[in-house]
C-alpha cells in the first residue's frame, strides 16, 4: 500500500507542477485531463474502499489506477509528437 500512496503523491506533485503553466493545456489537451481526473478518481475511491475495510473492489480500482497512468503516458507522448510537428521537428 505504501508504493501505492507514493505513486499517488507523486503524480499529484507532478500534475501541480505541469498545471503551474497555463500554456501547457495547449499541448496537453482535454485528454489528458480527463484521464489524470480519472486517476485520481479511482486513487480516491481505493483508499476510501481501504479505509472501510471494504476489499471486493480494490482490484477494480488497482486496474482503473493502471489503465490511468497508461493513458496519461500516451497522452503526454501524444502531446509531445505534436509540439515536434508543430515546430518544425525540433531537435532529437
Amino acid at each position: 500500500m505504501s508504493d501505492q500512496i507514493a505513486i499517488y503523491e507523486s503524480i499529484n506533485l507532478t500534475l501541480q507542477e505541469l498545471y503551474k503553466t497555463p500554456m501547457i493545456f495547449l499541448f496537453l489537451g482535454p485528454k489528458f485531463i480527463y484521464d489524470a481526473n480519472m486517476t485520481s478518481k479511482s486513487y480516491k475511491q481505493l483508499f476510501q474502499q481501504i479505509n472501510e475495510a471494504k476489499k471486493y473492489k480494490i482490484g477494480k480500482y488497482l486496474q482503473d489506477i493502471q489503465k490511468g497512468i497508461n493513458l496519461m503516458v500516451f497522452d503526454l507522448m501524444q502531446a509531445e509528437n505534436n509540439m515536434k510537428q508543430q515546430g518544425g521537428g525540433g531537435s532529437t
